[in-house]
């Protein structure tokens, strides 16, 4: 076990020492000067308001999101002030991991279970239900950037079509397995279907999971039997997840003195979500220099396309920061009551220490 995680680690450690070179290389191709410059143009007042607009998308409108839906499945539900601190602590565990878009979700599988009185199969649905949903909408606008990235590229006709082809092959591809999981998860379960399909079920670590796995799909089947107004209050939310964010980079842009057009915010938020795909923690180095190349494609300068990517990156990191502070709190808290407890409670009350002496 040991070996396991020093192995982790060290591949951490690489991963972010690559990431640190490519964040100093872009920087230094682009100008720091000139990145300086675009900087220089936020004051406190914008930032604050660009703060607020990604702390909506990342962490408010995704609480209540999951709220909607452990409601759906689960008669009991946590106060909201729960959901929101495990949301939040969530999304800064898991902005802080090689994988940027999970890792969090171990930790909200136990701040959850420690305060509630919900099933664990239950909250294992309602995090899969949630990563879920927002995926389902975030390939909506990825495909919808992608497309417009595209058409700014200007490439020759045969190069377009090409690429065009390809992404609504992408789209229809995306459009049949949507519907064929779906069917399959109504009928025998798709996790369960998938695990047979693969023979993992000969697997005994699997197959000593499976009724658990089982448990766990009933609970995601559940909650798409649910009225047809749940499904579409979350799938509102989870557009709204994403809008808040992409508000905020707007506003980032427009600060540094760029007028952009809706189809070019698409395209950037794409090249953003994608940079977090590969694996460098907090997308370290991918960030700056996938927005570097979008930026110029997209007609602006490089230091406007870093400028960018580094107030972004610093506003998430505060979020992410503050999150991490909440759970190093929350620990503290927790540990302090098992210690509580864990003592017997001395009274120094006079009469009764009299009855115990006499």
């Amino acid at each position: 076990m040991l070996l396991l995680y020093m192995r982790k680690g060290f591949i951490i450690v690489i991963l972010l020492a690559l990431g640190i070179v490519l964040f100093i290389f872009t920087l230094r191709n682009a100008g720091l000067p000139q990145i300086g410059e675009a900087l220089s143009l936020f004051n406190t007042g914008e930032l604050i308001l660009v703060l607020a607009m990604l702390f909506l998308g990342l962490v408010v409108a995704g609480a209540l999101k999951w709220q909607v839906i452990i409601r759906a499945i689960n008669s009991d539900v946590p106060r909201f002030s729960k959901i929101f601190l495990t949301r939040w602590v969530g999304y800064s565990v898991s902005y802080l991991t090689p994988a940027a878009l999970f890792g969090g979700e171990p930790v909200r599988f136990y701040m959850l279970k420690q305060d509630s009185s919900m099933p664990s199969a239950r909250i294992v649905a309602s995090i899969i239900l949630d990563k879920l949903i927002l995926a389902l909408i975030s390939c909506v606008y990825f495909f919808i950037g992608i497309f417009f990235l595209l058409f700014y590229l200007h490439l020759s006709w045969l190069v377009g079509i090409i690429s065009f082809g390809l992404f609504f092959s992408a789209i229809f591809t995306f459009w049949f397995l949507l519907r064929r999981a779906r069917k399959i998860s109504s009928e025998k379960g798709l996790f369960i279907t998938i695990i047979k399909r693969l023979y993992l079920n000969k697997l005994k670590s699997i197959k000593d999971k499976q009724g658990k796995i089982s448990n766990v799909e009933a609970e995601i089947i559940s909650f798409f039997k649910s009225p047809k107004k749940i499904i579409l209050e979350t799938v509102f939310l989870a557009i709204l997840e994403i809008s808040f964010v992409l508000l905020g980079c707007w506003l980032i842009i427009f600060f540094i003195g760029q007028d952009l057009e809706i189809p070019k915010l698409f395209a950037i938020k794409s090249i953003v979500d994608l940079s977090y795909v590969i694996p460098f923690p907090a997308a370290l180095g991918t960030l700056e220099i996938s927005q570097a190349f979008v930026f110029q494609v997209l007609g602006f300068s490089m230091a406007a396309g870093i400028a960018f990517s580094l107030v972004f990156r610093a506003l998430s990191m505060f979020i992410a920061i503050i999150g991490l502070l909440i759970l190093g709190w929350l620990r503290i808290k927790y540990l302090f009551r098992k210690i509580i407890n864990f003592f017997p409670v001395i009274s120094f009350n006079g009469r009764e220490y009299e009855k115990k002496s006499g």
